[in-house]
């Protein structure tokens, strides 16, 4: 079977063919999925909802916690008029932290961290941070597209030391159980 994420340490075939069949292939692609959700960022902060829009996939799903899921950009549009446009939020900012594409090149997933902003019911000035991981479908023009988009509060993530992407040498690593600790940890 072959892996979507190419990870030899979750005991996974990294893949047996490929439309991203190299490492400076597979390189490219996660450089150019970072870019994606930068541009995605930067679209939400110039234009709002319909930058948020514009990044989702016809299909696309936004899994917001404590609501229902949004189906699709019709849906994903009316969620975020209503999370974005309110009258309690100011401002979401965020920013990735790690990639990882597909050995097929067609699938992969950014994480990072968030900052949300808005007003209380009392007028008082509310902050979130958070974590967020976005699934990416990569289009028939060669972009990528938000598959699905979810996030939580939590303390910032940053890369271990020793993550590695699918195709890049193995390291051996410890950790409590003797295998990869992971490739995130945040900084509580």
């Amino acid at each position: 079977a072959c892996a979507p994420w190419g990870r030899e340490d979750a005991g996974m075939d990294p893949g047996v063919s490929s439309t991203a069949d190299s490492a400076s292939d597979l390189a490219a692609e996660r450089e150019a999925l970072m870019q994606a959700d930068r541009d995605f960022a930067q679209a939400f902060a110039d234009r709002g909802v319909e930058g948020w829009v514009a990044f989702f996939d016809e299909r696309g799903i936004q899994m917001p916690g404590g609501t229902a899921a949004a189906w699709g950009q019709t849906e994903v549009e009316t969620l975020a008029r209503q999370l974005f446009e309110g009258p309690h939020f100011s401002a979401l900012s965020w920013e990735p932290v790690y990639a990882q594409v597909a050995a097929s090149g067609d699938l992969g997933f950014t994480v990072g961290n968030y900052r949300a902003e808005g007003m209380s019911e009392e007028g008082e000035t509310v902050v979130q941070e958070g974590n967020y991981v976005t699934i990416w479908r990569k289009q028939e023009d060669g972009t990528w597209k938000v598959a699905l988009d979810t996030g939580n509060p939590g303390p910032p993530l940053r890369v271990r030391a020793g993550a590695r992407p699918a195709g890049s040498q193995r390291q051996p690593r410890g950790g409590a159980r003797g295998g990869s600790p992971g490739a995130f940890e945040s900084d509580d």
